[in-house]
């Protein structure tokens, strides 16, 4: 019994002692926390500098680039830091650094669809097109929404387009259906419309192009540069019609004399073919006095579009080049004259001033 009870005093002592943790266990919990609150600290003190350059940002690209540096510096996981030293690197028109930073950025936060969006613009710039409608193309798949994009990605597209030549059936309809999806998403995009009528205006499609550029002034009444390439695509049009009326008229000259040759020989006359290619050829083309009209409209149209251009600024030399050039077609020769003395004066006193 005596033994029995030893035992049990001996289990109830083991019990009841607390075992201590060892020497080493202690450091570790305490280098954890203590690293825990530096990286707490270190995030507070990279915030900090984040906000600064944010502040910096609008003011001086250089010194808010200063202050993301140092978010960086303290933080290199801060995505937002190199987000936005992005930015100002693409504000100081840096484009490589801009494009590393941004492409930082998509490393750490695969979802920011702004480091796409801002990458895809650095990418236009350089004129890798290709590579910004990549990332355009992204940014849609991130936000269905995003109407800024379709029109982005619409205007890549365009200027992949070789100078002087036409997009491909297929790449103008692609450039078409981003901007129209978003207008779809958008209507008041303004920018949108105006982009839309340069793809049509390319197209020497000059109606859907007016048509366009007059919605986008409707939306921002102060949007000059529409004012200015809707000018332009009134005169281009009457220019492309008359251009189009010659060919016309050629044809129709071709298949009379082609005609006149078949009976001379006594062959077989064209008769009803010849008259079908005339109808075909000419069935869209409205009479004399209508087309006067109509050519007289747009010209006036454009003097107007070209004088509220230089309404908002005088010194414009491609609104007063542009309005030359339709006085000329108006047979105003002595204004035309007038806008091009103007012009070349403006022109002498920027070089001068340069």
């Amino acid at each position: 019994k005596i033994e029995d009870l030893n035992i049990h005093v001996a289990f109830l002592f083991a019990v009841s002692v607390p075992v201590m943790p060892p020497k080493s266990s202690n450091k570790e919990a305490k280098e954890k926390k203590r690293l825990a609150k530096a990286h707490e600290q270190s995030l507070k003190e990279s915030r900090q500098h984040l906000e600064t350059g944010l502040g910096l940002l609008e003011k001086s690209a250089a010194k808010a680039i200063s202050a993301f540096t140092q978010s960086i510096e303290v933080n290199p996981e801060n995505e937002e830091a190199f987000l936005n030293r992005g930015r100002a690197y693409k504000e100081l028109r840096e484009f490589d650094k801009a494009i590393a930073d941004f492409s930082k950025c998509v490393e750490l936060a695969p979802g920011n669809a702004d480091a796409y969006s801002g990458r895809a613009s650095c990418y236009e710039q350089i004129e890798d097109f290709d590579k910004a409608i990549e990332d355009y193309t992204k940014v849609i798949e991130l936000c269905p929404d995003d109407d800024h994009a379709f029109n982005m990605r619409g205007c890549a597209r365009q200027c992949k387009r070789i100078p002087g030549l036409k997009l491909k059936n297929a790449e103008f309809a692609a450039v078409i259906n981003d901007f129209t999806r978003a207008l779809e998403l958008n209507p008041f995009n303004y920018y949108a419309y105006c982009n839309r009528a340069g793809a049509y205006f390319d197209r020497k499609d000059f109606r859907n192009a007016i048509e366009d550029y007059t919605s986008s002034i409707q939306i921002k009444v102060d949007y000059v540069y529409a004012y200015l390439r809707r000018g332009v695509a009134c005169y281009e049009s009457v220019l492309y019609d008359e251009k189009m009326t010659v060919m016309k008229e050629e044809e129709e000259k071709f298949f009379k004399e082609a005609a006149k040759s078949k009976l001379a020989t006594g062959a077989k006359s064209y008769g009803p073919e010849v008259q079908q290619v005339w109808d075909e050829q000419f069935k869209t083309v409205c009479n004399a006095e209508k087309k006067a009209k109509e050519k007289n409209i747009l010209l006036n149209n454009a003097i107007t579009d070209f004088t509220t251009v230089l309404s908002y600024d005088e010194q414009d030399t491609q609104a007063l080049f542009h309005r030359a050039k339709v006085y000329d077609m108006l047979g105003m020769a002595d204004k035309a004259a007038e806008d091009r003395s103007k012009s070349t004066e403006i022109e002498a006193r920027q070089t001068k001033s340069r």
